[in-house]
């Protein structure tokens, strides 16, 4: 049998309007070159979002992001980050995890669990004790994806890792203990992430805008990355194939 196509894109960081810039580029135009590069392939069976839709904006800009991704995939959903309005984001884009361990969703054999890892106020996540004690009661015994918007894992940049997931090694530790569960997606990291923690492969996918220069102790772009996201094929038999494409220049 086929496997299900997931394509993945993150942190939009959209303005109020297209031609206003954030970090002195344009995010709606880099957008719509991924939207672009992603036509080009075959149509994906789900489109996710995985945080940081807006640079801090509300619905109206989110609807004009949901009308631009509808016609790209049989299915879109997202998942809040730390420039997001949780609550608005689930009005826009019902599935969206809010107030609760994770949203479930099946795609073929594959369960996607869509976790909320966003604090109100903060630029660093967290899962909770009540929340990451819920997560394993959803876990359905065929082979399960998670995603969430921060990185559980440390991505080697000292100001990055210092506003990553909190509790990202327990959240870890409890999802290993379950062969289940092969891998977790993540953005927040705006660059190119997959390495493997004990059984899950950790994958962390580039930003629709600005790029961050990797192993930087201090916060700094990286001009010379382009936009790019991520294709995951999902196979029956529990195998999961991922790359990261960028746009040309």
């Amino acid at each position: 049998m086929a496997p299900k196509r997931l394509v993945q894109i993150t942190d939009c960081h959209l303005s109020a309007a297209p031609g206003e810039p954030v970090r002195g580029m344009d995010p709606w135009q880099t957008l719509d070159a991924v939207l672009a590069h992603i036509r080009k392939g075959p149509r994906p069976d789900l489109l996710l979002v995985s945080g940081d839709l807006t640079q801090d904006l509300g619905e109206p800009v989110l609807r004009a992001l949901r009308d631009r991704l509808t016609p790209l995939a049989d299915r879109v959903l997202a998942l809040p980050g730390n420039h997001d309005d949780p609550e608005a984001l689930a009005r826009v884009f019902p599935g969206s995890p809010v107030g609760t361990a994770a949203t479930s969703h099946v795609l073929g054999e594959w369960q996607l669990l869509l976790m909320d890892t966003s604090r109100p106020g903060e630029a660093g996540g967290e899962m909770g004790g009540q929340r990451l004690e819920a997560l394993e009661f959803l876990l359905r015994e065929g082979p399960v994806l998670c995603a969430g918007h921060h990185q559980p894992a440390p991505a080697g940049s000292a100001w990055l890792d210092a506003i990553g997931l909190r509790d990202g090694a327990a959240l870890l530790a409890r999802l290993a203990r379950r062969p289940q569960v092969q891998g977790m997606l993540f953005g927040h990291v705006h660059q190119t992430f997959d390495r493997r923690y004990e059984g899950l492969r950790l994958l962390g996918t580039p930003a629709t805008c600005f790029q961050f220069r990797p192993g930087r102790a201090r916060f700094a772009l990286d001009p010379g990355r382009r936009p790019g996201y991520r294709t995951v094929r999902l196979w029956p038999d529990g195998r999961l194939t991922s790359r990261v494409l960028r746009v040309p220049a």
